[in-house]
């Protein structure tokens, strides 16, 4: 099965934004201008239940992230209620909004704000994250207002 990667690039900024199914979890990426290199990540859901951390650390899962160079699935103790999205996401359903400059972008499916990647942000802000974790910072409803109006 083809894993999900939809993109788009803004016309001024010349950044691309992604929305990549990375097997266990879904990502929103934003790369650099007229390039490849991404600047900012925002983790968006799990495809998988969320593990413990013990047993994801504990276990040989962590090591498998690590080798094959994927990011792990969020753990239980950072997501919020409706973090896990057993089915793909639909390609149609999925849309990018851009703040004005092409800085910053964020990740919808249908009318849902499932996170945004605001520029000079160290991580993403997620709609399914309870608290601050290497994943990303919760939804910030004041933060998105002021970058994206």
């Amino acid at each position: 099965m083809e894993l999900l990667h939809v993109s788009e690039r803004h016309p001024g900024s010349r950044r691309t934004a992604i929305i990549a199914d990375e097997g266990d979890s879904v990502w929103l990426y934003l790369t650099e201008a007229n390039g490849e290199g991404v600047t900012g990540d925002c983790w968006l859901v799990n495809r998988v239940p969320a593990p413990r951390y013990a047993d994801l650390a504990e276990s040989e899962g962590a090591e498998r992230y690590r080798d094959e160079g994927l990011p792990p699935p969020a753990i239980a103790e950072v997501v919020a209620e409706g973090a896990f999205h057993p089915a793909p996401l639909e390609v149609a359903r999925l849309r990018f909004a851009w703040a004005a400059n092409g800085e910053s972008v964020a990740a919808y499916y249908e009318t849902e704000l499932l996170g945004f990647i605001a520029r000079g942000e160290p991580r993403g802000f997620s709609r399914f994250l309870r608290v601050a974790s290497p994943w990303g910072e919760p939804l910030d409803l004041k933060r998105f207002l002021e970058v994206f109006g």
